[in-house]
């Protein structure tokens, strides 16, 4: 027996009028629009190039929590943060997409 299912995955995309630089080890954005240069750390940059990458934020802790051994719920609660400082400085707008999932059972 197979269902068909949709799940809200909350995606965000990176707003006209800005740019980056990623590296492995840190990063730059620049908000052109707001006149705007933020410095990332680490794992700022990581997270970012994730989401750049096509990743949903539920994606992103899980892969960051596999990677670090942090628990999983300490690191939604950053992610959230972080996501939300970056719209907040207009670098990145959300964009709320359904994804169709299947469950087989037999």
């Amino acid at each position: 027996m197979t269902s068909d299912r949709t799940r809200n995955c909350l995606r965000y995309r990176i707003n006209d009028g800005v740019r980056n630089t990623l590296h492995v080890d840190s990063g730059t954005v620049l908000n052109i629009t707001r006149g705007q240069l933020l410095r990332l750390n680490e794992t700022a940059s990581w997270m970012l190039r994730l989401l750049l990458n096509g990743r949903d934020a539920a994606e992103i802790v899980d892969q960051l929590a596999v990677e670090s051994g942090a628990r999983p719920e300490v690191i939604a609660q950053d992610a959230r943060d972080f996501f939300e400082e970056l719209k907040s400085l207009g670098v990145i707008e959300e964009c709320s997409v359904s994804v169709a999932s299947s469950d087989s059972q037999a």
